[in-house]
């Protein structure tokens, strides 16, 4: 069984473009059966390759859309996958859509990797997540915000600089001091692919 990887997927540029990409996935959803045999269903990413004319066989695509909008000014796909986010498909569909460029952000908590190729920030701005046990995960763009949530929880007694080395330290610390808890500090990284 693979960990599973959530990835949001944002289209920008080519309208005509971004649209028949939205149409296509509207089709297969409307299918009685899926386009292509599978495990997943009528969203499995090898069925979206082979309706926009590819050969499903030579593109690593083990998994399936979750959601799907489109936007005045980008379509966004969401997807779940085996074990990380689907370079070959994403590689796929920037050779037959070369108008559009697409910027990614992907979770695969099992084993820890976060990743986005938006070294800026500026489609995909948390660069900083906690997963801290009995409260919500939490999403930050700055470490100043994350540091400044880190100590206001209650019953912790964090007292964090808004520095990833503080934040680690502290978490480790407590991780040492309390061996059945579960807490996590999440810095998404710069995937240049």
């Amino acid at each position: 069984m693979p960990n599973w990887c959530s990835t949001t997927y944002r289209f920008y540029g080519g309208k005509e473009e971004r649209d028949l990409l939205f149409n296509t996935i509207e089709e297969l959803k409307n299918l009685p059966e899926p386009r292509v045999e599978n495990g997943f269903g009528k969203l499995w990413l090898g069925c979206l390759i082979d309706a926009l004319g590819g050969n499903w066989q030579n593109v690593y695509c083990r998994g399936e859309i979750v959601d799907y909008a489109n936007y005045e000014d980008y379509l966004e796909i969401d997807t779940e996958t085996a074990w990380g986010e689907m370079y070959d498909v994403r590689q796929y569909l920037q050779v037959r859509f070369p108008r559009l460029i697409i910027y990614y952000m992907s979770e695969e908590p099992g084993m820890g990797e976060y990743y986005t190729n938006d070294k800026d920030g500026s489609i995909f701005h948390t660069k900083y997540a906690v997963d801290i046990e009995d409260y919500d995960y939490e999403c930050f763009e700055t470490l100043e915000d994350t540091a400044k949530w880190i100590n206001s929880v209650p019953g912790y007694n964090f007292n964090v600089e808004p520095t990833v080395e503080s934040i680690k330290e502290a978490f480790d610390k407590y991780e040492e001091e309390n061996e059945d808890c579960y807490i996590r500090f999440i810095e998404y990284e710069y995937d240049g692919n």
